[in-house]
């Protein structure tokens, strides 16, 4: 998640400097107040996909535990982080029976007392490396961006988004140093999102413009009727093609979904002409 934008919440957190993580980590915090006030909080959505309540107390004890490992990274010369389980921590703590209001406010504090950590950093301070048990090597620089992933993450997890892994009740971004080592594989069109949505775009153009300079006009005249049957469907064919191009390209969500939307809305729109 360092190296790429998360194919799912869209974050692109390696290309964030250290003095931009501050105002970046405060407008995570936003989202908590909001959604710790849901009637169905302690709810689950499926039985092994946590709660807006859990994901909500899980944010909280990440924000303490990356404070912690600011400290060892800025106190001591690369020194090893303890390992932390978040599944075992969210059994230990028994998420699901939290005060929802509490948990909002500790994310809040949390959230303040590490962003302005943060911002307390000297800008010599930001390549001094940590490590985890595995191995892997951590700069302050990347364990904030590693930790603002996974707040955006969660943030869309319990918003807009979907749960990232179904076999656990936690994340497929987990913090914990064991779980991490294995996550999820990639599904194969997440592999080749990028060649099967060119292709696909491919397609689509090329549909687009047989139906516009090879087809012969389905109704004829030049009248509204005439010009919205002739334009509709080719339109209908680009708008998925782009649509194809955005999700190939990992732009942002809702632009693609956008443009979905509006190759419905035109294949509706062919359909009514020819009715009437």
């Amino acid at each position: 998640m360092l190296e790429r934008r998360c194919p799912d919440c869209g974050a692109d957190v390696g290309a964030l400097s250290l003095d931009q993580i501050p105002s970046a980590v405060r407008t995570q915090l936003e989202v908590w107040p909001v959604v710790l006030r849901r009637t169905e909080v302690a709810e689950r959505p499926a039985p092994q996909t946590w709660s807006t309540l859990e994901y909500g107390a899980h944010v909280r004890d990440v924000l303490e535990v990356f404070i912690e490992r600011l400290e060892l990274l800025l106190t001591e010369d690369d020194p090893q982080f303890e390992d932390w389980d978040s599944d075992a921590a969210a059994a230990a703590g028994r998420y699901h029976e939290q005060d929802p209001a509490q948990v909002a406010e500790e994310i809040a504090e949390r959230g303040r007392t590490l962003a302005a950590a943060v911002e307390a950093v000297p800008p010599e301070a930001a390549a001094r490396p940590g490590r985890r048990s595995n191995g892997s090597v951590f700069t302050v620089t990347t364990l904030l961006q590693y930790l603002l992933h996974d707040l955006v993450h969660h943030a869309w997890d319990v918003t807009e988004g979907r749960p990232s892994r179904g076999d656990a009740p936690s994340t497929a971004e987990q913090t914990d140093d064991t779980s991490a080592e294995h996550p999820p594989p990639p599904t194969f069109a997440r592999r080749h999102r990028r060649v099967i949505g060119i292709a696909l775009a491919g397609l689509a153009f090329a549909l687009s413009a047989a139906y516009l300079f090879w087809t012969p006009p389905q109704t004829d005249g030049d009248g509204l009727q005439a010009q919205v049957v002739r334009w509709s469907v080719p339109g209908c064919w680009a708008l998925i093609g782009a649509a194809s191009l955005c999700w190939a390209f990992d732009v942002r969500q809702k632009i693609a979904t956008g443009m979905a939307y509006a190759a419905l809305a035109a294949w509706v729109v062919y359909l009514g002409a020819r009715v009437l």
